[in-house]
């Protein structure tokens, strides 16, 4: 399967015999066609469809359809990934699964109506960053990872640690990454997940608690939708709407109310207790959380720091409070916090405030959602260890938190609590965030990094730590393929 992006163009076009569809990325602007006069008129039928469109899962896309040459005045979008339609234009969409997908588009005239085919391809997550390590996906669909090596989260059949990228054996269909302290898994075109790396706590997956340094599919699973992974535990989000769980369950994070922490950890999935309509998830250190079916957020785990969004200290499931809404949850490297991307563009975060994760200084625990101030126009938001991240309408990368190693890029070490503006990006297409390190992928398949020490090669260059890599370096620190 040849994945989406020859030059990840954020916007492509799709032409129709008289419908033009544009479909925009998370960094481009919708374009200004002409819209019509509103009365009656005619809709030429049956537009054929000419061209294809691309996403990234987890972010805010706009879409916008015109008539040429008519006076259309109703517009209604059939996602065809089994979300609610939406009607007028120009509208917002977030794909939160991996998968090929027929989006039909209706314009309608007075009496009149036309409908148009456009396939949709989505991948999620085409980067990961962890603790010291990093994957990304090529365009042929094959992995390719760097840094730490360890535990053979490199995938290529060693445990030598890599300044440059590897190629993981036998992966030729990812559609999204995820990775873990130590391990990584790849969600693949068939549904299924293969993981590699440490296995000390089951989290691979396949029935054993031995490491593998190549990729081993996962027990039993199969209809995987999205995958994601923290420390020594993995989930995926099944196509039904409900998720599975493995690895350790020291804090109830496999979500099977059936299991106590005392059992132990579980080397093949197990299902969440009461999970039947997530739209996505994401996984934090002790905890994971699902964006359910009208916008509310659930977590399961451990409440310490008020990880699950609740005052109930002792929950070990809660519904995030003074969440509504929400359409994404952060791609997550982080430990006691967690983020949500809102319809509005905004974004609310819950949990621990330690190096001013939050964006609203260390103020304690935060119990439930919590604005980000002065962030707008956010499409896409990623959480680390001790800084976050989120990309914006315009292509470009506010950071905020801990700062000590470089990790917001704003061309200083000084952290804040503020959002703070990345240098030097201005064509980011989606973005990962590291324990102290941020990966982006950019127009032209060019990925840059910055932060961390950089002792494992992490973000790209062979100057080993410690290194501080205070904004991105195009030079020594970015990755280039087509």
């Amino acid at each position: 399967m040849r994945m989406f992006w020859q030059k990840f163009d954020p916007c492509l076009w799709v032409v129709c015999a008289s419908v033009w569809l544009a479909a925009c990325g998370s960094n481009s602007e919708v374009a200004n066609l002409p819209s019509g006069n509103p009365g009656t008129g005619t809709v030429t039928p049956t537009p054929t469809v000419v061209g294809s469109t691309s996403a990234i899962a987890g972010q805010l896309y706009t879409y916008q359809a015109s008539v040429s040459g008519s006076t259309a005045t109703a517009w209604s979008w059939n996602w065809g990934d089994g979300t609610a339609a939406a009607t007028g234009s120009p509208v917002q969409k977030v794909w939160n699964r991996a998968g090929n997908f027929t989006t039909t588009i209706t314009v309608s005239a007075g009496n009149t109506s036309s409908s148009a085919n456009v396939a949709v391809k989505t991948v999620m997550e085409p980067v990961t960053s962890s603790t010291n390590h990093n994957c990304a996906i090529l365009p042929d669909a094959t992995v390719q990872c760097w840094g730490s090596n360890s535990a053979g989260q490199l995938g290529n059949n060693s445990t030598v640690t890599s300044v440059v990228l590897v190629t993981v054996n036998g992966l030729t269909d990812a559609v999204g990454l995820t990775s873990g302290q130590n391990h990584t898994c790849a969600l693949r075109a068939n549904g299924t997940v293969s993981c590699w790396g440490s296995n000390r706590a089951g989290q691979l997956g396949d029935g054993s608690f031995t490491d593998s340094l190549v990729p081993v599919p996962v027990q039993g699973l199969t209809n995987a939708v999205a995958v994601t992974a923290n420390q020594q535990h993995t989930c995926a989000l099944i196509n039904n709407g409900s998720v599975k769980c493995w690895g350790s369950n020291n804090n109830n994070q496999l979500g099977d109310t059936t299991r106590s922490p005392d059992q132990g950890s579980s080397s093949s999935p197990v299902t969440v207790t009461g999970v039947i309509d997530a739209k996505a998830i994401s996984a934090g250190d002790a905890h994971v959380c699902a964006l359910l079916d009208g916008g509310s957020v659930r977590c399961w785990g451990t409440n310490s720091n008020g990880r699950l969004g609740t005052t109930t200290l002792s929950a070990i499931t809660s519904t995030v409070s003074d969440l509504t809404n929400a359409v994404a949850l952060s791609s997550v490297s982080g430990q006691g916090q967690m983020c949500a991307l809102l319809a509005d563009a905004t974004v609310k975060c819950w949990g621990l405030s330690w190096e001013r994760l939050l964006g609203i200084g260390e103020v304690g625990d935060v119990y439930s959602a919590t604005a980000v101030p002065e962030l707008t126009n956010a499409v896409g938001v990623s959480v680390g260890r001790t800084h976050s991240c989120a990309l914006r309408l315009d292509a470009t990368v506010y950071c905020w938190g801990n700062n000590a190693q470089g990790q917001l890029g704003d061309g200083s070490t000084n952290s804040s609590n503020a959002i703070v503006r990345v240098l030097n990006l201005s064509d980011v297409v989606t973005l990962n965030t590291g324990e102290n390190h941020t990966c982006a992928l950019r127009q032209g398949g060019r990925l840059s990094c910055w932060g961390g020490i950089n002792s494992f090669g992490e973000v790209g260059t062979d100057a080993k730590g410690p290194v501080t890599l205070a904004q991105p370096s195009f030079a020594d620190a970015a990755l280039f393929w087509r």
